[in-house]
């Protein structure tokens, strides 16, 4: 069963006003301060977003088609991102190369697995909205 959050929002004072996500339980997951008005976040507070339609856009959008990226991960994805590794190692040294890409040298299937669980559990957080209830 997927849990529900809800966004709250108190008056702050001077500061603006109190967010608060909370899960079904009335746990607190995150909060914030503002003086901007929020219809809606994600639910670990990440995004806070000033109208519905801008959910999935701007940069939470692009983080969703990152984390979806991620989640279909593939081996073909690891062998393309090898060839393109190679490629800059052939023209630089090969210790260098490994400083700054050590990934693109794991093993293939670890890899894809590894890439896979992060981009689903990105792709969760990301998509897991808490809405304004008043």
């Amino acid at each position: 069963m997927e849990t529900k959050y809800y966004l709250t929002k108190t008056p702050a004072g001077c500061k603006g006003f109190l967010y608060e996500v909370r899960d079904e339980k009335g746990v607190l997951i995150s909060k914030r301060t503002s003086k901007r008005d929020y219809v809606a976040c994600t639910a670990d507070g990440v995004y806070y977003f000033g109208r519905r339609d801008l959910i999935g856009k701007g940069d939470h959008g692009r983080r969703l088609r990152q984390a979806q990226a991620q989640a279909d991960y593939t081996e073909a994805d690891y062998l393309k991102e090898r060839r393109e590794f190679k490629r800059y190692s052939a023209k630089g040294d090969e210790e260098e190369t490994e400083r700054y890409y050590p990934s693109a040298t794991a093993e293939m299937k670890n890899r894809v697995k590894v890439e896979r669980e992060w981009g689903a559990k990105r792709l969760k957080s990301l998509s897991e909205i808490a809405y304004l209830t008043q």
